[in-house]
Formats: structure tokens, C-alpha cells, sequence
């Protein structure tokens, strides 16, 4: 219940490199009873660069953009994604869902932040499930942005440090 999402938002948060496939299967094996789970696609990477990252906090976040996606895109396939870039590492969940107004993107991470644009049925939010998500980020010095997807739907897109910063090229050539 709720209380429980409180919990995992307030255990302590520490941040060790963290090979982000080492978390997907255990997620998988929680999410197997969800409604629907059978509509995300996992392309996670075997080996990419560690990422900083506290364990139990990145399940955490991926389950809750999950379930998100679960509830609020009831058809269409969801994606999680993950890879590497100038910035650092990244993880993003993508829906097939409606999107939502522009103006309420930012709005999604406080709490009890529902978009008015839906019907009951389909609310983005979920009271805490995102201030949660964004709570844990900045605690690992992460970041999270929600965007339209051109061809529809709502692309959260997370960002953390990685271990090894990206080379900068500066190192000699052996």
C-alpha cells in the first residue's frame, strides 16, 4: 500500500556502481503478476557501462514507471529502454498511450498530481508513485524528464551518473 511506497522512498540511498541489467531480472520476476506485463518489451543492454546507482532505489523507480505505464497506456506495447551518451547512462520508459497536455509535463513529479485532460480511468500520477520516482533520482544525483512521443504516448526518460565519466578524449593514445 501506500505506506509501503513511503518506506522505499525514505530508506537510505547509496549509490555504488551498479550494472543496470543485474537489476532487470529481479524486476521482471516482481512485475510478473501486474496486469498487461505482458506488453513490455525489455531492451536492457547485457553490458553497458556502470552506472552510480543505489539498487533497491533504481528497481524502485523502474517499477513505479512501469506500473505507471500499465495503468495509464491500457493497449499498445510499452518500452523500457537503456544506453549510454555524452551526458552519462539512461533508462526510459515509453507508452503507447494519449500523452498528456504539454503544460502538465512538469507537474508530473509532485505529489497527488493528477492530469485533469483524462477521464477517471486514465489519470497519470498515481498520488506519489512519480514524486517517489523523482525523490530517488535526485538523491542519487539522477535526473527524470517526461515528454511527448511525436507518434503518441508519454516517454520518461531517467539519467544517472555513471561510474567512469565519459572519456573525455584527453588520455593517450596506447
Amino acid at each position: 500500500g501506500q505506506t509501503g511506497a513511503l518506506d522505499a522512498g525514505r530508506a537510505p540511498i547509496y549509490p555504488a556502481p551498479l550494472q543496470l541489467a543485474s537489476v532487470i531480472a529481479p524486476l521482471r520476476r516482481q512485475m510478473t503478476h501486474l496486469a498487461g506485463v505482458e506488453r513490455i518489451q525489455w531492451n536492457i543492454p547485457d553490458r553497458m557501462p556502470e552506472i552510480l546507482a543505489d539498487e533497491r532505489a533504481t528497481t524502485s523507480i523502474l517499477f513505479h514507471l512501469l506500473d505507471n505505464a500499465l495503468k495509464y497506456a491500457p493497449r499498445g506495447s510499452i518500452h523500457i529502454n537503456a544506453g549510454v551518451d555524452e551526458a552519462g547512462g539512461w533508462v526510459s520508459v515509453s507508452d503507447e498511450g494519449d500523452g498528456i497536455p504539454p503544460e502538465d509535463l512538469p507537474l508530473l513529479f509532485t505529489r497527488f498530481f493528477r492530469s485533469r485532460s483524462s477521464d477517471a480511468q486514465t489519470v497519470y500520477g498515481h498520488g506519489l508513485g512519480l514524486s517517489i520516482v523523482k525523490r530517488l533520482l535526485d538523491a542519487m544525483d539522477g535526473t527524470i524528464e517526461a515528454t511527448n512521443r511525436p507518434e503518441g504516448g508519454l516517454c520518461f526518460t531517467c539519467r544517472l551518473p555513471l561510474v567512469i565519466a565519459a572519456r573525455t578524449g584527453e588520455e593517450n593514445d596506447h
